[in-house]
């Protein structure tokens, strides 16, 4: 019963790895291929999650500098260096427990001096400004203008990833592209900029923004759905965008990933530099972080935990199969101990053969005794009830009637000693060979 188990245990196995091989070389066909040249394993916490999009800046001519800061405190020392100075708020760990209200005062003065703010709804940002954030559900209505972006970017993934495109674009790319797209009119002319506020996927609700009541509003960017998505907002001197996600300028990932953030895809990096535009510096802020190992190890991944990651489930029943392939193979082979000397391993062995040579004893006692209870048998059957006071005269009496030694006989009418030794043992094999070749 255990070897047809453990076929099939090794089957599963097998097949497991060879499954685990093709998700793995599809894996990193993915990653390695289809890759951002600047996409470092920790690109999400360097500059606010804003590497990507620094380096985008950089290589505009309006931007003179772009400096990252990790605390309120350190923004302090910055703040009146310069002004008509931009700050992208990044990062969605910078929630109340880092930011709290008196930050929010401190950059709505600093906005009002004359800087600008780019940064995520929050309850009490939202009532300094007389906004409202909910969560609106999607009627998919179409906007020719939206639909003609993502039909342009469709053709151009459909152009760019020839040959694998089926394998990372969804079927129903059109529909999903534009539940997610904004329309943002720039207030200097009519040219519209198209911005992906989530990563394309099916919603059944999108946050956006009611600014019904909401005073000195420049601009914002609005969903096929009418829903507004991006608000730009004039605050004494300078002004304020105030967004519901903090993923419209997060590092890009894998291109053709339908789940990755898109700063390359529509005009998000460009929306960025049209806030970054004629500003006297930029800079980016989001909370320390302060486990350095653990950015480290993130840092240098192995391939089998990037899977772990993205296939937890089958990954873990891979290794739970191995496990119990092991534990199987272990507990049929046994322990071996380990002995500590010569003399203590010749002992041992001298009681393990002392065992062996007891246990075949055992058997053979057994099988003689039957051969003899089988022979008695018979033989009164055959010649009635004979003396139990004389063997050898009832020995003599059967070897006559059987034609054979009354030696072979008289050894099976007494009792089969215990201690039996190989000569003894071949002895008894030997008569017993004679008698039953006589009775047949």
């Amino acid at each position: 019963m255990r070897k047809p188990l453990f076929i099939l245990l090794f089957s599963v196995i097998a097949i497991s790895a060879i499954l685990f091989g093709i998700v793995a070389y599809i894996y990193k066909d993915a990653t390695t291929e289809y890759i951002w040249k600047d996409n470092t394993a920790n690109m999400k916490n360097n500059q606010a999650g804003y590497y990507a999009l620094s380096k985008f800046l950089q290589k505009q001519a309006a931007p003179t500098k772009m400096i990252h800061i990790s605390s309120m405190k350190k923004f302090e020392k910055y703040k009146k260096q310069k002004n008509n100075a931009i700050l992208f708020v990044g990062n969605g760990n910078f929630s109340n427990k880092h930011f709290s209200n008196s930050n929010l005062d401190i950059l709505l003065k600093w906005v009002e001096d004359g800087n600008h703010l780019y940064i995520k709804e929050s309850k009490y940002l939202n009532e300094k400004l007389n906004i409202k954030f909910n969560n609106f559900p999607v009627k998919k209505q179409k906007n020719q203008y939206i639909q003609a972006a993502c039909e342009k970017k469709y053709n151009q993934l459909k152009q760019q990833y020839s040959g694998k495109f089926p394998k990372f674009m969804p079927n129903d790319y059109m529909e999903n592209c534009s539940l997610n797209l904004s329309i943002f009119r720039l207030p200097e002319n009519q040219q519209d900029i198209f911005i992906l506020e989530t990563p394309i996927e099916k919603l059944k609700h999108i946050g956006g923004f009611d600014i019904s009541k909401t005073p000195n509003v420049i601009s914002t960017a609005k969903t096929a759905d009418d829903i507004v998505t991006v608000v730009r907002i004039k605050k004494g001197k300078g002004t304020i965008t105030v967004v519901g996600t903090y993923e419209l300028f997060a590092h890009p990932e894998e291109p053709t990933n339908i789940k990755a953030i898109h700063l390359n895809s529509f005009d998000n990096a460009y929306f960025a530099a049209y806030l970054a535009q004629g500003k006297s510096v930029i800079y980016s802020m989001s909370p320390k972080n302060n486990d350095k190992k653990n950015d480290e190890f993130e840092k240098n991944l192995p391939l089998w935990w990037q899977l772990l990651k993205k296939y937890p489930l089958p990954v873990t029943l891979f290794v739970l199969m191995i496990i119990a392939a092991v534990w199987q193979y272990a507990r049929r082979l046994g322990g071996t101990r380990r002995y500590q000397n010569l003399a203590e391993k010749q002992i041992t062995a001298h009681f393990a053969a002392q065992g062996r040579l007891i246990a075949h004893q055992n058997e053979h006692y057994a099988l003689l005794c039957e051969w003899q209870n089988t022979l008695l048998q018979e033989w009164q059957q055959k010649f009635g009830r004979f003396s139990q006071h004389n063997p050898r005269q009832n020995a003599v009496l059967i070897a006559k009637q059987l034609g054979v030694s009354p030696n072979d006989v008289e050894m099976w009418l007494h009792p089969i000693p215990d201690n039996l030794r190989p000569n003894d043992i071949l002895r008894f094999v030997r008569s017993h060979q004679q008698l039953r070749k006589q009775q047949q």
